[in-house]
């Protein structure tokens, strides 16, 4: 994404085909400005092309705000797509980061996006200078985040610092409520976390985990997250499981783990290749809470760990 909210994107910075016209420079500038745009609001382009007025526009509305794109033209829909779909991975040096980032660069290029940046970062760094100076170079639309505690605070700060907040995404995996609280309500515009469980779920199962444990331990009790619950679960998923084999003997429990079904604050979780079937929740940081925007029904482990 451009680095300055003034209009005016060079037209060499966006995605080109022959068959889909793009809107000059000269033209979007003084387009954008004759609009005074605001934050907030909403911008129907119609006849979206390559998408760079919808992007200019974006820019102008912030976060508050929403740009829709309209086209006949189905090229034209996919290079604007292409447009938004700059990619930038960072996460810590180890296998999580890595792994996850192999199936996400997958993904990324099934749907018609490109990685623009990919780094590993040592545990003890805390200074991400450089990271971010390299992802403000390289256009990036969006920002994959697998670092964690620490690290994650200090890149997120820093990233707001940097003035990325306001156009370019951030999604994190592993940013849960204490995280997204160290990282602070300034810092957190344009932040995304996808997790199986977020404390403001409003689902039964999830609701009344949170006033049982809130009886329980007092309102001045740490703040649930799926860390939390994903222990909770561990131990839940452990009775069933021996339950169901008639003791502890990790042969017989092994041979019945399989289908083991059990209820969780994630909702009703099934055993599936030594991982479990949940919910998984897309959340937008506003402030320092998430809001749910989005939820992936009962989504299958997509890996297969062996004994």
């Amino acid at each position: 994404m451009w680095k300055s909210k003034t209009p005016g994107i060079p037209d060499e910075e966006f995605e080109r085909t022959e068959s889909v016209p793009i809107t000059k420079e000269e033209i979007r500038a003084i387009q954008i400005s004759k609009g005074r745009l605001s934050a907030g609001q909403t911008v129907l382009d119609i006849g979206c092309g390559s998408g760079s007025v919808t992007i200019e526009a974006a820019i102008q509305v912030e976060e508050s705000g929403k740009v829709i794109g309209v086209d006949i033209d189905p090229n034209a829909i996919e290079l604007t797509e292409k447009n938004l779909k700059k990619f930038y991975l960072i996460g810590n040096d180890y296998n999580w980061p890595r792994d996850t980032n192999v199936i996400a660069k997958n993904t990324i290029a099934d749907m018609g996006g490109e990685v623009v940046g990919e780094e590993y970062m040592p545990f003890t760094v805390d200074n991400f200078d450089s990271s971010l100076a390299k992802i403000k170079e390289t256009g990036a639309d969006m920002v994959l985040i697998t670092l964690v505690g620490g690290a994650s605070v200090s890149f997120n700060r820093a990233f707001a610092s940097f003035g990325l907040a306001d156009s370019v995404m951030r999604l994190g995996t592993l940013i849960d409520e204490n995280t997204l609280m160290g990282i602070g309500a300034e810092n957190s515009k344009n932040m995304f976390s996808a997790a199986s469980y977020f404390a403001n779920i409003q689902t039964d199962d999830a609701k009344a985990f949170a006033n049982s444990y809130a009886a329980k331990f007092g309102s001045d009790a740490a703040i649930l997250n799926a860390l939390s619950t994903s222990c909770y679960d561990g131990l839940t998923a452990l009775d069933a499981i021996a339950e169901r084999a008639g003791g502890l003997s990790v042969k017989e429990m092994d041979s019945v783990a399989e289908g083991t079904a059990f209820g969780s604050p994630r909702g009703d979780a099934v055993m599936k290749n030594r991982h479990l079937t949940l919910d998984i929740y897309l959340a937008e940081a506003i402030g320092t809470d998430f809001k749910i925007v989005k939820t992936f029904s009962k989504q299958e482990p997509g890996n297969f760990c062996k004994a």
